[in-house]
């Protein structure tokens, strides 16, 4: 039984993809949370799909995709950022507006020169084959993003609560938000590599709105959904041992069971008190 319970971790692939899945949902719900406190959540989706066009013709040039999507994502996320700046639309506008240019561009280069294996890894994820250089990648990026929110942290405090008062105090919004936002787009290019590119933004939504209804202080706020996020990854590669499938999937099941879970028990709890 024991041997059954532990076999995942005798194979090396299965260490990797585990332990990876594991740090990228760390980090993803460490940003996740203040996505969720300030309201950006879509600009996570836009971010997410926005980073598909590098992908694909990264792909078509033999160059890391994890290039072509870092460039793509920061490009979107420019552009975002210049058009609420400089025009009149909304916020959710722009985001929808970038979001349609960019997977539209995607779709139709992907198209060109369709291949069921690259299509599978771009949509499911790919953990179960990381090279060494991948792996060395994910720790380098999530050690980076960990330590700068650290640093940050109380920066991002005042940002996301009080945007006014961060300005008066001699914080540079602007290059803060762009930090942040660089931050976003580096974690997504390494999380869709867990979940794929369609699923990865429940990473970084779900255990962010998981924590908020548990949660009673920003402290508390904040290590609950870097927990939340790591423990779905971790249970997620884990369990797609036995059922022989993608783990992408299986992580974002766990991460909306227990959202559903939390609504349903919480929800309850607020109302009697």
């Amino acid at each position: 039984m024991i041997n059954q319970i532990l076999e995942p971790f005798t194979y090396n692939y299965m260490n990797t993809a585990i332990w990876m899945s594991t740090l990228i949902g760390c980090v993803c719900g460490l940003l996740s949370a203040y996505l969720i406190l300030k309201g950006w959540s879509s600009i996570g989706n836009g971010i997410s799909h926005a980073i598909f066009p590098g992908i694909v013709v990264c792909h078509r040039l033999n160059i890391p995709l994890s290039v072509g999507a870092t460039i793509s994502g920061m490009l979107a996320t420019g552009i975002m950022v210049k058009i609420k700046e400089t025009t009149k639309l909304r916020e959710d506008v722009a985001i929808a507006v970038v979001y349609i240019i960019f997977y539209s561009f995607a779709m139709f280069m992907l198209s060109l020169s369709p291949s069921a294996v690259y299509v599978e890894n771009i949509f499911l994820g790919n953990t179960l084959s990381m090279s060494r250089s991948d792996t060395i990648q994910v720790l380098i990026i999530t050690f980076s993003v960990a330590c700068i929110v650290y640093m940050k942290w109380k920066d991002f405090v005042l940002l996301f609560f009080d945007e006014r008062h961060a300005h008066s105090v001699g914080i540079n919004v602007k290059l803060l938000k762009m930090l942040f936002f660089s931050l976003l787009t580096i974690t997504i290019v390494i999380g869709f590599q867990t979940v794929g590119i369609l699923l990865v933004i429940a990473t970084v939504i779900t255990p962010g709105a998981t924590a908020k209804l548990m949660s009673k202080s920003f402290g508390t706020y904040l290590v609950s959904s870097s927990l939340l996020g790591a423990t779905s990854s971790f249970l997620g590669s884990y369990i797609s041992y036995f059922l022989d499938c993608s783990p992408g999937g299986i992580i974002v099941i766990i991460e909306t069971s227990l959202f559903l879970l939390c609504l349903f028990f919480f929800s309850k709890q607020y109302r009697t008190s």
